[in-house]
């Protein structure tokens, strides 16, 4: 007698195992190592972004001078253009940076800035020609020697100024 097959159903095959998960000790490692530098990118980009607040206010600051030269004599140009590099000196670097004036604020916007040859003789002239009665400074120089200024000044990396140039952002806007 011949027998007949017992009526069983079909084994089910497993899933197939997938090559990406589980995910091994060493890809948990990498991925823990990009999201870190990931994030540390970002805090670093948004620190110098608020760093560098002041200096995007003193570029609007000046940028609304230029819009103003035509309705500006010489030499009020050259005393706001004079008074927008204090204040984004004081922001910068302190209050400690006010009382400059004559050739010590001199030397300390060229020894803080390497400006190129035409712009220091234009800051040179501004702060030699400030008082006198003839100025002859031409306003294009003096605003591309105070846009150096505002964009390449160089400022101590200590950590209380971040937050001095934090509360002396909204000075420049003055």
């Amino acid at each position: 007698m011949a027998q007949q097959p017992l009526p069983l159903p079909e084994l089910a095959s497993p899933a197939a195992i997938s090559p990406w998960w589980p995910l091994a000790p060493g890809w948990w490692l990498l991925i823990i190592t990009a999201v870190a530098i990931v994030l540390t990118i970002g805090v670093l980009l948004v620190r110098r972004h608020r760093r560098n607040r002041y200096r995007r206010a003193a570029k609007t600051a000046l940028q609304q001078l230029q819009s103003q030269q035509q309705s500006l004599s010489l030499e009020q140009l050259c005393q706001q253009a004079n008074a927008l590099l204090k204040r984004t000196a004081i922001a910068g670097y302190g209050d400690n940076v006010a009382s400059l004036s004559g050739d010590k604020w001199l030397h300390f916007i060229c020894h803080h800035t390497d400006f190129e040859p035409a712009n220091k003789t234009a800051i040179e002239q501004l702060m030699g020609q400030q008082y006198q009665p003839k100025i002859t400074l031409e306003p294009a120089a003096l605003f591309s020697a105070c846009q150096q200024f505002i964009d390449h000044h160089r400022v101590p990396a200590d950590a209380e100024k971040n937050s001095i140039q934090q509360d002396a952002a909204q000075a420049v806007v003055r």
